[in-house]
């Protein structure tokens, strides 16, 4: 499997790291998302990418930002010592919040896919087996 779709990964909402010290802590674990980016191409390579797959890895690259501050603000929620119902609200929000940003970092690793294999000359679009 290419790297380009190594951007897509799961999240087990709900489940309760045991070695957390507090209750109600979850950890969040998307191997290969961080490095996603580093492992596709080289900078030779990337400058040579028609504009809209250098734009579509750029957007990758913000979101993947993005869903790491928003992990960060939801643990930081689950370890406050917030009143219970006011803590579940805002744990709801920060989830809610992951999971539309992993749904964006879903779509646009589907277009960078889609870009790749239609380009038909990247190395990383190539790699990509479209048979079943």
């Amino acid at each position: 499997m290419s790297s380009a779709a190594a951007g897509v990964a799961s999240v087990k909402v709900g489940v309760q790291d045991p070695a957390a010290k507090e209750e109600g802590t979850l950890k969040v674990n998307l191997p290969g998302v961080a490095d996603s980016k580093k492992a596709e191409s080289s900078e030779s390579a990337e400058s040579s990418e028609p504009a809209h797959i250098q734009q579509l890895r750029q957007m990758i690259e913000q979101l993947q930002k993005q869903l790491a501050e928003q992990q960060k603000q939801l643990q930081a929620i689950m370890a406050s010592k917030m009143e219970e119902t006011a803590k579940a609200t805002a744990v709801a929000g920060a989830q809610s919040a992951v999971s539309t940003t992993m749904g964006a970092i879903q779509s646009a690793t589907a277009q960078l896919l889609k870009a790749l294999l239609e380009s038909g000359g990247s190395s990383a679009g190539s790699m990509v087996s479209t048979s079943a």
